[in-house]
């Protein structure tokens, strides 16, 4: 199902959950977007998965860590991304600050080591550190994502909406979603400023799913 034109988000995914529900063993469902930049360097040639943009306002650690299983799922199954490489951004980088939306983020990290999950993560970092080799030898050295990261997680929605609008507007990215994961059937949730080629590529990513 691919809506959202005319259609707040909520009804969106209060329909879904009402007629379709979750995908066995799935508490949390989450949005990913799909960014395509031309900065090959980054990311796997240019190409991320981020989450969560639309959906959670303000997920606990439980959720952070359910969004980056399924934000790795979007990657291996859309993108076929065979070892996507997860960091969980903050302002923060391994300790360097403390505060709550921080301490949110290490505990999400820590549930991830304790669920043994078959994907690399780290954080909690920053942006620039999951991004830029360089920043990354400095801060976080003994990261196996930090640098290479291909999946950000975002600690809040304020922060995910933002900065996909952002990289779409600004730096010229071509940002697709947001995708709706974690339920038992492809829902997509489009922007109400979706373009025509973005909801043909939206469909398109819908129909894969299926």
């Amino acid at each position: 199902m691919v809506a959202g034109m005319e259609t707040p988000a909520s009804e969106v995914l209060r329909a879904a959950l009402q007629l379709i529900g979750t995908r066995d063993g799935i508490d949390t469902v989450s949005s990913s977007f799909i960014v395509v930049t031309d900065m090959m360097q980054f990311g796997n040639d240019g190409v991320f998965v981020v989450g969560d943009g639309d959906v959670i306002p303000d997920p606990d650690e439980y959720q952070l860590a359910d969004i980056a299983c399924n934000c790795v799922d979007r990657a291996r199954r859309t993108l076929h991304i065979a070892s996507p490489k997860v960091a969980l951004l903050s302002y923060s980088t391994m300790g360097s600050e403390r505060g709550a939306g921080a301490d949110k983020v290490r505990r999400a990290v820590q549930i991830l080591s304790d669920r043994n999950v078959d994907f690399l993560y780290d954080g909690e970092m920053e942006a620039d550190v999951a991004l830029v080799p360089a920043y990354a030898a400095d801060w976080a050295p003994r990261s196996p994502v930090a640098g290479q990261a291909d999946v950000l997680v975002f600690p809040d929605l304020n922060t995910g909406n933002i900065c996909c609008k952002m990289l779409e507007h600004v730096a010229g990215a071509k940002v697709l979603g947001p995708l709706l994961q974690g339920l038992a059937k492809p829902v997509m949730d489009l922007s109400r400023a979706s373009t025509v080629d973005t909801i043909v590529d939206t469909i398109v990513i819908c129909c894969c799913d299926a």
